[in-house]
């Protein structure tokens, strides 16, 4: 789990550092009309069309992440109330 987090920092740090790097303008980043940076960057190294394509499989990441951790939930609830896991569930019951 631990290691988990570590990769994630660093795939996070590259890629900070490679965007902070690619922008050419950090005052007309900022003031982008979709606020923000990364799409302006993106832009400026990619079409249009490329830009929605990569935002839109960010979203759809985003979306299965998220599908993903909120179906494991029930399942560890599950799991701890019948593994006598919950405090005081013969008072409960």
């Amino acid at each position: 789990m631990l290691a988990i987090y570590g990769v994630n920092l660093v795939i996070t740090l590259i890629a900070w550092f490679v965007i902070c790097f690619a922008m050419p303008d950090v005052d007309l980043a900022l003031e982008h009309p979709s606020l923000y940076p990364v799409i302006y960057v993106m832009e400026q190294s990619m079409s249009m069309t490329w830009v929605t394509v990569m935002l839109t499989l960010i979203v759809a990441l985003v979306l299965f992440a998220n599908v993903g951790e909120t179906s494991i939930h029930p399942l560890s609830l599950a799991s701890s109330l019948t593994s006598a896991g919950l405090l005081f569930d013969s008072s409960i019951s």
